[in-house]
């Protein structure tokens, strides 16, 4: 599971603008440290509200 998270994270950074990347690292972060899966559906979708 742990590989996956990170062949994840590496595919973001090639689409990711270099001075967004600590912004969009502590997003998905907090994503991933959500209590269930609707929490972090959620926080997706307003991280990626955000982001726009």
């Amino acid at each position: 599971m742990q590989r996956c998270v990170v062949h994840f994270y590496r595919n973001v950074w090639t689409a990711v603008p270099t001075g967004k990347v600590k912004e969009v690292a502590s997003m998905l972060k907090a994503i991933h440290s959500q209590e269930d899966a609707e929490a972090a559906q959620q926080k997706a979708r307003l991280d990626i509200e955000k982001l726009r």
